[in-house]
């Protein structure tokens, strides 16, 4: 399921029967690759890893505080980031959170474009941002 997610580029082959083609490298002789596997295959080979991911953000959510989470309730979770777009895990959230759950339209850049709009106004953001040792 990692691969899959980090580097492997997943199509929809055939949309009459969901089977999925996957293009990748083979391990044993390093050549591209392409296989084809059904729908309730791929949902099999990932379906642990979604269900952790599921689990931490219900885990998150009931740590949030009652105020922010009416507006959850409200309007919906919003997902960014590159595992967003992992097949199966936004509608997965939204059966195990019960609430709404949308992917933003450009998921793969939210994450620097937020760090580009804390660099612009740095001595605003500088009070909610987290210290951290750790040296990237």
């Amino acid at each position: 399921a990692e691969e899959i997610k980090l580097g492997l580029s997943i199509n929809k082959a055939n949309r009459e029967n969901g089977d999925y083609e996957i293009r990748g490298r083979d391990k044993v002789t390093g050549l591209p690759k392409i296989i084809k596997i059904s729908k309730d295959e791929l949902r099999e080979a990932i379906s642990e890893p979604l269900r952790i991911i599921a689990n931490t953000v219900r885990m998150a959510l009931e740590k949030t505080p009652p105020e922010l989470i009416s507006d959850i309730v409200d309007k919906g979770a919003i997902m960014t980031g590159g595992g967003s777009l992992l097949i199966g895990l936004p509608e997965l959230l939204q059966e195990e959170i019960g609430i709404p759950v949308f992917v933003s339209p450009e998921p793969v850049y939210c994450v620097i474009k937020g760090i580009g709009k804390v660099l612009e106004d740095f001595n605003f953001y500088q009070r909610v941002l987290i210290r951290t040792s750790k040296r990237i």
